[in-house]
């Protein structure tokens, strides 16, 4: 099972922003033009998988680099990510 450090590299990788809720549950939202737009709220982790592409037998990284996204492989690539400024694979 990822680690919330994978959820939140998959999330910013897609433009989204993670958010850790009671219980142990996420929300998903992004930001346009300054306002915040949910995607979904009160989702396990499996939902938050789900939602950013990745299945049982599936990563959260092997998601997005079959999305065309470049997983980080360096700290300054990881902070990228974090910043939601997504690379697309070469």
């Amino acid at each position: 099972m990822e680690t919330d450090a994978a959820l939140l590299i998959a999330a910013g990788l897609r433009g989204l922003h993670l958010h850790a809720m009671p219980g142990g549950l996420y929300a998903l939202y992004r930001i346009d033009a300054g306002r915040i737009v949910p995607c979904a709220a009160w989702q396990d982790v499996d939902a938050v998988r789900a939602l950013l592409g990745a299945e049982e037998d599936i990563s959260l990284r092997a998601a997005a680099e079959r999305d065309g996204l470049r997983w980080p492989d360096t700290p300054a690539a990881v902070l990228d990510a974090l910043a939601r400024r997504p690379v697309r694979a070469a």
